[in-house]
């Protein structure tokens, strides 16, 4: 599933759509909540992280668009980068659900060492499968300022 940002009135190709995978959308949608507040209404922020066309407006888009932007010319989003990275480096290993720790299956889907966590009984926690970047950031103001308006998808 990806997060397809549907242009309302483009001014430009950098404007037209944003696309972000599931796994990009939701670090971004977070950062944006954290960093932006004000901005979104309750339910804006609730619906952004799923595909039900909620509209945000182009006066919203723009106060986005400059509060990251100022965040982007400080250094603040490379530093949130490089904490949240550090974050998942940091954040143990779980036990794996499908063989629950003990490095095997016996179901109906497999029998012997565990396909998940490769016999290992553990698996990286899920937030480390969402990754967040300074570049996505980048393209995702650039979009802002020139999408007027955008419904989520």
């Amino acid at each position: 599933m990806g997060f397809d940002l549907i242009a309302v009135a483009p001014v430009s190709a950098d404007g037209e759509n944003f696309h972000n995978t599931c796994w990009g959308w939701r670090p971004l949608w977070q950062f944006l909540i954290e960093k932006c507040p004000g901005v979104l209404t309750d339910k804006q922020i609730e619906l952004g992280g799923y595909n039900d066309g909620v509209l945000v407006d182009e006066s919203q888009c723009l106060e986005i668009a400059v509060r990251l932007e100022r965040m982007l010319a400080k250094g603040e989003v490379k530093k949130y980068e490089k904490e949240y990275k550090r974050f998942q480096l940091e954040v143990p290993d779980e036990v794996c659900k499908f063989c629950h720790g003990i490095g095997k299956r016996n179901d109906k889907h497999l029998v012997g060492k565990c396909n998940v966590c490769q016999g290992s009984g553990k698996v990286r926690p899920y937030v480390c499968s969402y990754p967040f970047e300074e570049s996505n950031v980048r393209d995702f103001v650039a979009f802002l300022n020139n999408c007027g308006g955008f419904e989520i998808w």
